[in-house]
């Protein structure tokens, strides 16, 4: 695409030099710039991208857009903004072919092990014939591609994988969020709305649903087990709403349940329907997740029984209290913070205490979604081929 005609619809506040090149890629680390990028400036963590912009116009970028233009030694188009990073969100969609206007987008947010809920939604979809693509803190998967997650998504990397789903032959993204807020969801359609727990401020909420420009959720998932999730359930700030929780007042609930230290068994009501189940999931957090994933599901207009077929298939997240065998009783966990695995262990010794059985937990700590993991060679460049 040619620079004069990405950028035409942008606010800018100055431009010096030709917009005649072709731009073949976005990029906002100098490092992994190619010919032909256009490079974005961006503050991350504490590096500032302003500094790094004579390595990108080295590896090949065409242009680059900043918030200042300093002495550069080598003559490219540059492009000075107010906001790097909603420029960068305002590009990306229309670099990348608006893929996300091919898809139904559903977000899932929620300060503990979110990525358990994509993961439970993303399998009840699929066991219904749903063709879906997974973006994760833990992994990103579409068609028949397994991809690590690395560091944290940029905008311009949600749209470059929407494309990539779009072309894999998905319908459908579950996608996991950062925090509800108008910069850090810059850019970001979405269909429908998961909030697994009370992270979410209410007033945060209302100013995203408010004034973001992106397309909005017409439908909520909410927690009513959680303040803020009733309150947001009595607020009007979608057009249709779907409770879960193990409160019979919920539209998604879980009845008479019962723990072990291997499965959890109960009655899952749906609507005005309920079914048993006897699922592979250890513990009251991996039950409420299962909960967010069911109330996702029936708002995208799956049946109590289809949701109910798919559980008796149901593929469970890595790490989530998984049994392991071996001589004395054993499971599996992940968590990436102090208070998440705090709260897993205490899940797994009172999963435990149901079996009267000693149970070893073993804690598995994920690396901070800020550290970079250096591209493998045959995948720095993947989407590009």
């Amino acid at each position: 695409m040619q620079l004069r005609e990405l950028i035409e619809a942008l606010e800018t506040l100055k431009v010096e030099g030709s917009l005649s090149a072709e731009v073949t890629g976005l990029a906002y680390e100098a490092r992994r710039v190619a010919a032909g990028d256009l490079y974005f400036a961006l503050q991350r963590g504490g590096a500032d991208g302003h500094s790094e912009i004579e390595l990108a116009v080295q590896r090949g970028a065409v242009a680059v857009v900043c918030r200042r233009n300093g002495a550069m030694r080598q003559r490219v188009t540059t492009i000075e903004v107010a906001d790097t990073r909603a420029a960068l969100a305002d590009l990306s969609a229309r670099f990348y072919g608006e893929a996300s206007e091919k898809l139904r987008v559903i977000g899932v947010s929620g300060s503990r092990n979110a990525w358990k809920t994509a993961f439970l939604l993303t399998s009840i979809l699929r066991a219904n014939g749903v063709s879906t693509g997974l973006l994760t803190e833990l992994r990103h998967e579409f068609g028949e591609r397994r991809l690590p997650a690395g560091s944290a998504l940029e905008s311009c990397d949600v749209h470059r994988l929407f494309a990539e789903m779009v072309r894999a032959g998905c319908g459908t993204c579950v996608l996991q969020l950062p925090e509800i807020t108008l910069t850090s969801m810059r850019g970001i359609p979405l269909d429908v709305l998961v909030l697994t727990d009370d992270d979410q401020n209410l007033w945060r909420l209302s100013e995203f649903m408010n004034q973001s420009t992106a397309r909005l959720p017409s439908c909520g998932i909410l927690n009513v087990e959680k303040q803020d999730g009733r309150e947001a359930a009595c607020a009007v700030l979608f057009d249709a709403h779907v409770t879960f929780g193990f409160s019979s007042a919920a539209q998604v609930s879980a009845q008479n349940v019962r723990f072990s230290s291997t499965t959890t068994e109960g009655t899952l009501y749906i609507g005005n329907e309920n079914l048993r189940f006897e699922l592979p999931l250890v513990g009251r957090e991996n039950l409420t997740h299962l909960l967010a994933a069911s109330a996702a599901a029936f708002a995208s207009d799956l049946t109590a029984e289809q949701i109910g077929r798919a559980l008796q298939v149901l593929q469970t997240p890595p790490g989530s209290l998984e049994p392991v065998s071996t001589s004395q009783p054993c499971v599996t966990l992940f968590g990436h913070t102090t208070s998440t695995c705090r709260g897993l262990s205490l899940a797994a010794r009172v999963s435990a205490r149901c079996r009267s059985q000693a149970s070893v937990c073993t804690v598995l700590p994920r690396p901070m979604s800020s550290a970079r993991t250096p591209p493998r060679p045959s995948e720095e460049r993947w989407a590009r081929k």
